[in-house]
């Protein structure tokens, strides 16, 4: 079979609409999410749906490289985070002195991994959010990139808007990657929309990218939970 010539009738179907309300629902969602599971599930669904996207303007196995790339970069945070969280869950707690009753609660730092290190609200967040969208019809109509589709114009605007909200508005190691992860889905979209035959060498080498932001976050997660594990330590060593 040739599979230039591969085509799925049914991914041919799919609105380019409905694409588009998929990646404001799934960006949307990453910028007013708390928990970093419920977050990385989102993230995978985008990944997916760009892939259908990049289906309609290239060729099927495109679908499958993304979900893969998806997948991968999902499993690679997950893993790292979960083994943080569990480890800190897992370490012995000092026994409560018994006037230091209302102390009991577990003193773990889960903000290495969730979102308490956010630096805005659920009313800034959602804010945010209206601004981006804002931000992103008004790039669209006054600044269309390369003559592309509208449609496609909007999801790269709002993916890069998106981004950069995640990106720039916490100090939570797995959010700020999220940005990093959907700015490159854009330039994902961008790449296969603006040349009329992408080269599938250059989407590897933004996949790799997409590997190689995951590689850096799970690492990033790793070095702040051994610094909050340090931090008690170092506190006693100075009293």
């Amino acid at each position: 079979m040739d599979l230039a010539h591969l085509t799925i009738p049914a991914l041919d179907q799919i609105s380019a609409s409905l694409l588009m309300l998929g990646l404001f629902i799934t960006a949307g969602s990453l910028i007013l999410s708390r928990g970093w599971r419920m977050s990385l599930l989102i993230l995978l669904v985008q990944y997916a749906i760009v892939g259908l996207w990049l289906v309609k303007l290239y060729r099927p196995e495109v679908l499958l490289l993304k979900v893969l790339t998806g997948t991968v970069v999902v499993a690679m945070i997950y893993l790292v985070a979960a083994e943080v969280q569990w480890g800190f869950l897992r370490r012995p707690r000092p026994e409560p002195a018994p006037d230091d009753a209302s102390q009991i609660a577990e003193d773990v730092p889960v903000e290495v991994v969730t979102r308490t290190g956010a630096v805005m609200g659920v009313g800034f967040r959602l804010a945010a959010v209206v601004l981006a969208a804002a931000a992103t019809l008004a790039l669209a109509r006054g600044y269309p990139l390369a003559e592309l589709p509208t449609d496609v114009n909007l999801a790269f605007y709002w993916l890069c808007a998106a981004g950069l909200i995640c990106f720039t508005t916490s100090r939570d190691v797995v959010y700020t990657g999220l940005g990093v992860l959907c700015l490159l889905s854009g330039l994902d979209l961008f790449y296969v929309a603006v040349v009329d035959v992408p080269d599938i060498v250059v989407l590897g080498l933004l996949a790799g990218m997409n590997l190689a932001a995951a590689l850096t976050i799970a690492r990033a997660i790793d070095t702040a939970s051994t610094l909050v594990e340090a931090r008690p330590a170092r506190q006693q060593s100075e009293s």
